[in-house]
């Protein structure tokens, strides 16, 4: 059971690319974008191309440029649980060298899971967003965009539901817990970015600003009593500033150069009280205790990246980025009496991390429809602080809360192909990826045990993740499209020996690595109807994943079983697909799945501890339209 807490002095493995402005924190990742023209999913290290370093892939999302004609789209959705949703996108020139574009949207959803205690259901959505553009043809050979976009999130997230124990509830999507898990978050941003056609090739600036809050509650015993209670307030402010230059590809040569800049002010305000009740000891009843502060990044970077084209052929890539990260901490923690937790006064710390990753890869164009290719990069992570409820008497200063930066070299074989006059496409890779000081993260009791946990990140020593992936595609008749793809890894911990404060070393070297599965699959299917008038869509998509660990000791008990689910749409639209009208069941055989697992309660009189579990989302059926113009 999560205290609803985050560490903010924890980076994320991967980072998410909105018209190339990074998203970093997890925070951001979640957007309902109405304007989506592409979505990029970049597999490995990146940094040699745009952008901030990420060790563990990107995900890249371009939307639409302002069209030159007026053009729109309106979407609405109905569902259970009270599901309703419209989206709306208008596009157009302002003159003869002024484009526009705006979207917003509005998702609304009562809760799936119902609390016991409360008799109000949770898990809901209730968010309401915006996005516009401005684009300027200066000349011909330069434009700038001008955009910015605001979203309001103000949804309750579920809490765990007790198997037994403290606090325990007969069905799944049950709960009974006194505290409403509350998720709420806003977030804003302006961004211009700036493209001219200079010297054969184009000069990019892309200037950023954005500012996101958050505030969660959780009921940190999980359960009904008035225990303990949990809550966290972040505020962040970001500015990235991306100078590149893109060359022309008629040469042999073509390359992309560029300068990077990042800044990132998080303040953030954890806390967690002691109820009132009989069971709790009294010199902690209504007590509180808080850790505050704000961490400061500022991450500098350059970053080159040429192909070589050696002949009609054969193609070399390299690639080179420079790194320069500071972080600046400026803590401190109220504490619980007696020892529960101890009171560390302000202080202030600072971790500085330089690195070089360079990237290497090959590409051979065996035919026109095969090719065949091999890389090698080099990734890199920062390092940060655990400050997530400090509460080892032990800890006397928050730098010993530091963990040190993670790095990674990622290899890679595989072919893109196509057949059949480009009616079937077959992919294959092969990878290995090794990792250096990899960054685990661990759940340890607080406050006693029961639902109190926190994430502690330590430096794992060395880690390796190798595996194979396949995917097909093919489109036997016009109408017909089927796809497949499977993915095996074994992911393990090469060397992680850890010491306890007794001094015992733990060997869990072997052991497989968190949230990795062995097995991944997906299938889907789609067949294309024309009937006169009306074009008619069935499509069905099929996903599983096998089982995977919680936890670095790979316990029975941090062992979360494998699933699969099912999604069916039935679709109806005008031979044109100007309208669209689709019916929808996402997980439709309302497969009951597991995604977490813990304790919670507390070791106090009349109360006792509990296991607790969490599922997958149920059943969603639903209607969606849409109309274009």
């Amino acid at each position: 059971q999560s205290q609803a807490r985050a560490n903010v002095g924890f980076d994320s493995v991967m980072c998410v690319y909105v018209d190339g402005v990074v998203q970093v924190r997890p925070i951001g990742f979640n957007q309902e974008l109405m304007d989506v023209e592409r979505v990029e999913f970049l597999r490995g290290t990146q940094g040699t191309l745009f952008g901030k370093n990420s060790i563990s892939g990107a995900i890249s999302v371009t939307t639409r440029r302002p069209s030159e004609q007026f053009t729109g789209e309106v979407r609405a959705e109905v569902g259970g649980a009270g599901l309703r949703a419209g989206n709306v996108y208008f596009s157009g020139p302002l003159s003869d060298r002024v484009l526009f574009s705006a979207s917003a949207f509005r998702r609304e959803r009562a809760g799936y899971v119902d609390n016991l205690a409360t008799g109000r259901p949770v898990d809901n959505e209730d968010s309401v967003g915006a996005r516009a553009k401005l684009l300027f043809k200066v000349t011909d050979d330069l434009e700038l965009t001008l955009a910015g976009d605001v979203v309001n999130d103000d949804a309750t997230t579920t809490s765990s539901r007790s198997i037994s124990g403290y606090g325990f509830v007969p069905r799944p999507y049950q709960i009974n817990v006194d505290v409403p898990t509350l998720a709420a978050r806003d977030l804003s941003s302006v961004s211009l970015s700036v493209d001219w056609k200079v010297g054969g090739g184009t000069l990019t600036s892309i200037s950023s600003y954005g500012q996101m809050s958050r505030d969660r509650t959780n009921d940190t015993d999980a359960g009904p009593l008035d225990v303990v209670r949990s809550k966290l307030t972040n505020d962040q402010d970001q500015f990235t500033q991306e100078i590149r230059f893109t060359s022309g590809t008629e040469g042999a040569v073509s390359y992309i150069a560029g300068l990077y800049y990042f800044r990132q002010d998080i303040d953030s305000f954890s806390q967690s009280c002691f109820g009132t009740i009989a069971g709790v000891p009294a010199f902690l009843r209504g007590v509180c205790g808080d850790t505050s502060g704000n961490i400061t990044t500022t991450s500098k970077a350059a970053f080159a990246n040429a192909d070589w084209r050696l002949s009609d052929a054969l193609t070399l890539t390299a690639g080179l980025r420079y790194t320069k990260e500071e972080k600046d901490l400026d803590y401190l923690q109220n504490g619980f009496p007696f020892g529960v937790a101890p009171s560390l006064p302000r202080q202030k710390d600072r971790l500085a991390d330089n690195d070089t990753s360079p990237t290497v890869s090959l590409l051979w164009k065996a035919t026109s429809d095969v090719n065949i290719y091999a890389s090698v990069s080099r990734g890199f992570k920062s390092g940060g602080w655990n400050l997530d409820n400090i509460t080892s008497n032990s800890i006397t200063r928050f730098s010993q809360l530091r963990f040190t930066a993670e790095s990674a070299w990622n290899y890679e074989l595989g072919a893109k192909t196509s057949w059949l006059d480009n009616r079937l496409t077959l992919n294959a890779a092969i990878y290995r990826i090794k990792y250096e000081e990899l960054q685990a993260v661990q759940l340890q009791q607080v406050l006693g045990g029961g639902g109190a946990v926190v994430a502690v990140v330590s430096n794992a020593a060395n880690a390796r993740s190798q595996g194979v992936e396949l995917e097909m595609t093919a489109r036997p008749t016009e109408n017909l499209l089927l796809s497949a793809a499977v993915g095996y890894s074994s992911a393990e911990y090469t060397d992680y020996l850890d010491r306890t404060a007794a001094g015992t070393t733990l060997n869990f070297s072997g052991n497989r690595l968190d949230n990795a599965p062995e097995w991944t699959r997906t299938a889907s299917v789609q067949y294309t109807l024309p009937a006169g008038a009306l074009r008619w869509r069935f499509r069905g998509d099929w996903s599983m994943r096998s089982d995977y660990y919680f936890g670095r000791e790979n316990l029975a008990s941090q062992q979360l079983a494998g699933w699969s689910t099912a999604n069916v749409q039935v679709g109806v639209s005008d031979a044109g697909q100007r309208w669209e009208v689709v019916a929808f069941a996402d997980n439709v055989t309302d497969r009951q799945y597991i995604v977490a697992k813990g304790g919670g309660g507390f070791p106090f009189p009349g109360v006792g501890s509990s296991v607790t579990e969490v599922y997958g989302t149920p059943r969603q059926i639903g209607v969606r339209a849409s109309l274009r113009f």
